[in-house]
């Protein structure tokens, strides 16, 4: 019995690392969408401003000194998707290059949480068919094993300290 457990723990762990290629390739589509509509809206504001002689910057600084709040939030809101704009460009340019790991490294440490929120509520499974997805699969196989093998440990420690304060009340 705790062998099939361990090895259906350790099936489960594998299906489901084998998912992250997936994930990272429409989280990656996802980004790229993010950053096309952040690009043209950056490209507008600026062809506005160009045409009073504004670069972006002397429209903002103007944004912000005016006192009405409308106006000075929409300098805090321009500044706020420029920001962005870098942060996701940077991120699409590290899970674009380097290996494996150095993408599921970036993948984790600069989700966004707004885009992984979108692509987790639309993702689809795949099968994985490539390196990444095997070495994945293999990953997660070992991590459920290694879980299921402490659960099991833990649980037969519990029965056998049950079962021996048993006897030994008996």
């Amino acid at each position: 019995m705790r062998n099939l457990f361990c090895l259906i723990l350790a099936l489960l762990g594998a299906g489901l690392f084998a998912q992250e290629p997936e994930f990272l390739q429409q989280y990656s589509q996802r980004l790229g969408g993010r950053i096309d509509e952040l690009t043209r809206q950056t490209r507008e504001f600026e062809a506005r401003v160009q045409a009073f002689g504004l670069t972006r910057d002397d429209a903002i600084a103007r944004f912000k000194a005016n006192a009405d709040p409308v106006v000075a939030g929409e300098a805090a809101a321009r500044e706020a998707d420029l920001v962005l704009l870098a942060r996701l460009e940077r991120q699409r340019a590290n899970l674009q290059g380097g290996s494996d790991l150095s993408r599921l490294i970036a993948l984790v440490g600069e989700l966004d949480p707004d885009i992984a929120r979108a692509t987790y509520r639309d993702f689809r499974p795949a099968v994985p068919m490539t390196t990444e997805g095997l070495v994945f699969a293999m990953a997660g196989f070992i991590a459920g094993l290694i879980v299921a093998l402490i659960i099991t440990g833990i649980l037969g420690a519990i029965g056998r300290a049950l079962f021996s304060s048993r006897r030994v009340a008996g």
